[in-house]
Order: C-alpha cells, then structure tokens, then sequence
C-alpha cells in the first residue's frame, strides 16, 4: 500500500514554507510530476541501490527514467 496523504495536499505551499523555514522533508513518490514540481534534488533509485542524485536543473523526466532504468548519469 501506497501512502498518499502528503503528496496529495491541495496546497503545495505547506511544504514550500517548511523548505523555507529550512526544514528537510523526504517525498517518496512514483508520480514524477509531483517529484519534480516539488523537489530541490531527486535521488534516485534502480533494484534497490541509488544511481544518481540530481539537483532540480539537472531533474528531467528523461533523465530520472533513464537513472530509474539502470542507466548512467
């Protein structure tokens, strides 16, 4: 089961006040659009080890798929 409670908030500037305030939150979400419409980085994950962390310029829907399949940075 998925938790979807955080990611689904209507407003988004809940988590953007925290990350201003300087608070860290980790998102763990499968819906790309909510990972990077809300990420400063994306760490990324393939068969359980982390190939690549990116920050939010470098965070393409391209390139988080390709890291996602086993591909390089």
């Amino acid at each position: 089961m998925v938790s979807t409670w955080a990611p689904r908030r209507k407003s988004t500037g809940f988590w953007s006040d925290l990350a201003q305030a300087g608070s860290s939150i980790l998102l763990i979400s499968s819906e790309m659009e909510e990972v990077l419409g809300l990420s400063h980085r994306v760490g990324v994950m393939h068969d359980g080890r982390l190939t690549g962390v990116l920050d939010r310029s470098q965070a393409t829907q391209e390139t988080v798929i390709r890291l996602a399949t086993g591909g390089s940075q």
